[in-house]
């Protein structure tokens, strides 16, 4: 009996799951798409999840392939080994240990010295929770005006979720202050 080639087109590999091989598989399990490329190699080094990688076998924070985050590197030569304050708690943070390196104007792609902080684990994630709420949310359907007009209005929630071209559930988490809590 003859194992199972992978049903996308051109791939012979051997069906692990769902008629995929383990290529398509785990793309598809990673991001939805077994075509999907989450990795775009350049002349420059490569993109995973927004950050760009590079191949530098001898810097000190190379992983045992040779590969380190662009902008950990950047803010490794620009503050050195060794123990560091976190820019928002001053909590001493290690490179290897706990230091995180946290870009000031949310764009993974700037990777300028400048722009780049260590940070620690906690402040790292807090920060994104405070800071990248409501409208600063990527994909945000909805501004703080409008949220205070749906808390305002008389409409029903199907007329308001019609209105502002949302659901239901979402208007009914905005006035019941599931979502928005920052706004009053």
């Amino acid at each position: 009996m003859s194992e199972r080639t992978c049903s996308i087109v051109d791939c012979d590999k051997t069906v692990i799951a769902r008629g995929w091989c383990s290529k398509h598989y785990y793309r598809w399990k990673r991001n939805g798409d077994p075509m999907s490329v989450t990795i775009v190699r350049d002349g420059s080094g490569w993109m995973h999840l927004g950050y760009r990688f590079i191949a530098m076998h001898d810097h000190p924070l190379a992983d045992s392939r040779g590969h380190v985050a662009l902008h950990r590197a950047v803010l490794f030569d620009k503050i050195g080994d060794g123990t560091h304050e976190c820019h928002w708690c001053t909590q001493p943070v290690s490179w290897r240990v706990d230091l995180t390196t946290d870009h000031l104007d949310w764009d993974k792609g700037n990777n300028s010295p400048d722009n780049l902080v260590p940070s620690c684990n906690p402040c790292n994630a807090h920060r994104y929770e405070v800071e990248r709420r409501g409208e600063l949310v990527p994909g945000a359907r909805l501004t703080e005006d409008q949220v205070r007009s749906i808390r305002l209005s008389e409409l029903t929630d199907a007329e308001l979720a019609a209105t502002f071209d949302v659901s239901v559930w979402t208007i009914r988490d905005v006035r019941d202050r599931r979502n928005w809590k920052h706004v009053a």
